[in-house]
């Protein structure tokens, strides 16, 4: 039970918020009213009411209703697909539903791969002022995308290009792909260096890696590269460049000693290869001598003798010579440059020019691999070779 005094508070509470109600409902039951109505004489008009025209007026606004929408859902759809249709200027041809702009004067075509690819290709015909550089810096691509586009066009060795030949640049940096039969993502992938599936298949708006894709079709591998060519074996009786001849020989503190009747000289005495130095020795598993100079050397043959080989090898010694000394001793040197000055079937003369020292074949720096071989046999040169030491 409420004490005396709460009951009465409580009661007086009631009676106010019951008046307050009856205020704030009135307007609302005004508004009801009114609208309530509205709708009866509307209904009464429009319906029970009707005139003759009743019919014809409603079916008439329906219709009209009907054709406004139709014909606003038609504008907004043609002026989407102008806004991301291709359009085709003088000279261009475009293929696909991706905006493209002609840039700079060099640009006579402008491609986009088939589908709803994210990426164009311009084409570009060599002029006799192009050069890689010029168009590495046309094109904001790297090098490598431009060379590995164009193997055949553009001598991946020297840079040089074909005045009146027309090159394809991607506008990423990567490798563009011409597809071959039978070929599908994952496959395309395993032929080069570096490239994302997920990337590429998103780039190309390609669903599935396993998809055979059709014969010709260009895609483009981003950030990725193709294998580089072997280096152009010298023709025999080609003379790549004038050996820099010397007579002069670095001194040297080591004493040499015969091998089998047979003296031999430092294979890096040229005064170019001054300030080079010893890498590693003869080992186990490392059969040879390293000696190295950063910015290369004229090499010299260690002795007398005819020349087996020069040339290029696929594998570990790249650019490499082999010489025939008599008495069952070779020699042979890895990792030239390209510049290769003796052909085979050559007879050359200790310290004679043979080649240049690069980093060809398997190698991490510029160096001399020199082995020495006797009947047959890869045996330590350090006793009879007078090259520097270490130690």
């Amino acid at each position: 039970m409420f004490a005396p005094n709460l009951k009465f508070l409580f009661v007086k509470f009631l009676r106010i918020f019951s008046f307050v109600l009856k205020l704030f409902l009135k307007p609302l039951s005004f508004i009801t009213l009114y609208f309530r109505d509205f709708k009866t004489n509307f209904v009464y008009r429009f319906f029970w009411g009707r005139g003759n025209l009743y019919r014809q007026v409603l079916h008439l606004t329906f219709a009209v209703l009907t054709l406004f929408l139709v014909a606003t859902g038609i504008s907004i759809e043609i002026g989407r697909r102008s806004s991301i249709q291709g359009f085709t200027l003088e000279n261009e041809t475009i293929i696909g539903n991706i905006d493209l702009l002609q840039q700079g004067s060099g640009i006579q075509t402008v491609l986009v791969s088939e589908g709803n690819v994210g990426f164009k290709i311009f084409t570009h015909t060599i002029g006799s002022d192009d050069t890689l550089e010029t168009l590495v810096q046309e094109y904001g691509v790297n090098a490598r995308t431009i060379k590995d586009a164009n193997r055949g066009v553009i001598d991946y060795w020297t840079d040089k290009l074909r005045v009146g030949e027309t090159i394809c640049i991607p506008e990423v940096n990567g490798v563009l792909y011409e597809v071959a039969e039978g070929d599908t993502v994952v496959k395309i992938l395993e032929k080069v260096e570096g490239g994302d599936l997920f990337e590429t298949l998103e780039l190309n708006a390609i669903n599935n890696p396993d998809q055979v894709l059709s014969k010709g079709q260009k895609i483009l591998i981003p950030n990725a590269k193709l294998p580089e060519p072997p280096k152009p074996i010298p023709r025999p009786g080609t003379i790549i460049a004038e050996a820099p001849f010397s007579s002069q020989y670095l001194p040297t503190e080591v004493e040499v000693q015969q091998l089998n009747g047979m003296s031999f000289v430092d294979p890096l005495s040229h005064p170019f290869c001054e300030g080079y130095v010893w890498e590693r020795g003869f080992t186990s598993w490392h059969t040879a001598v390293d000696l190295s100079k950063r910015s290369g050397c004229p090499i010299r043959s260690i002795a007398d003798g005819v020349v087996l080989f020069a040339g290029w090898t696929n594998g570990p010694k790249g650019y490499y010579i082999k010489i025939d000394h008599g008495s069952g001793i070779v020699s042979e040197y890895f990792h030239g440059d390209g510049n290769i000055w003796v052909r085979p079937g050559d007879r050359v003369y200790s310290g004679q020019e043979i080649m240049n020292m690069g980093c060809t074949g398997w190698c991490t720096g510029t160096h001399l691999h020199l082995e020495l071989v006797i009947n047959g046999k890869e045996i330590d040169p350090a006793p009879f070779v007078p090259y520097r030491r270490p130690y």
